[in-house]
């Protein structure tokens, strides 16, 4: 019988691997980084570029950011 792989369970125990989510304290406030970044994500990131923090951030902790 051939083997099954669960890809969801390897996922998963990925993320458990990792820990906790690492994060930035910046004018007294603290924004959570995503332990994983997707393809759309990592194609736009870039420090320097509005579009790639966004998406680093979220929409939401970006503006906080930002201010």
């Amino acid at each position: 019988m051939a083997e099954t792989f669960d890809l969801d369970a390897a996922r998963a125990a990925r993320r458990e691997a990792k820990g906790n989510p690492p994060s930035i304290t910046f004018g007294g406030e603290t924004f959570v980084l995503p332990l994983e970044i997707d393809m759309d994500t990592a194609e736009k990131w870039s420090l320097s570029n509005t579009d790639g923090l966004k998406a680093l951030f979220g929409e939401e902790q970006y503006k906080r950011f930002r201010d």
